[in-house]
């Protein structure tokens, strides 16, 4: 049953269990590379594995929109959901563009960490 009250059919449902696959696999190697850093900051010092940030938060971010479109769930945890991996996508970018440093950054990954964990 959705949100709303009503049965989905056999290929929404499908749908919808693709979606939260692919936005589970992605937050899943983002939650993995966040807490790397976060654990072994001289990893930090790796550029190259910034590299999976962008493509697994573009992910995310993309799932999201599916979901938005299908209007099949309407609900504040939707709301919610969307919020955290809006600022899940910002924090991605500007540590994947290498914009920060030192405990800017870990300040930026401490925040992906705690939107991946509410997503």
């Amino acid at each position: 049953m959705s949100a709303s009250g009503f049965l989905l059919s056999g290929e929404a449902r499908e749908t919808l269990q693709g979606l939260f696959g692919q936005l589970a696999q992605a937050l899943e190697a983002l939650r993995h590379f966040s807490a790397l850093i976060i654990n072994e900051p001289n990893v930090l010092a790796r550029p190259s594995l910034r590299k999976w940030l962008q493509p697994n938060a573009r992910q995310a971010e993309s799932t999201m929109h599916e979901l938005r479109e299908m209007r099949v769930i309407t609900s504040t945890a939707l709301t919610d959901l969307s919020q955290s991996l809006t600022v899940l996508v910002l924090a991605a970018d500007m540590l994947a563009q290498g914009h920060l440093s030192g405990s800017d950054a870990m300040a930026f990954y401490e925040l992906l960490q705690r939107n991946i964990d509410s997503s």
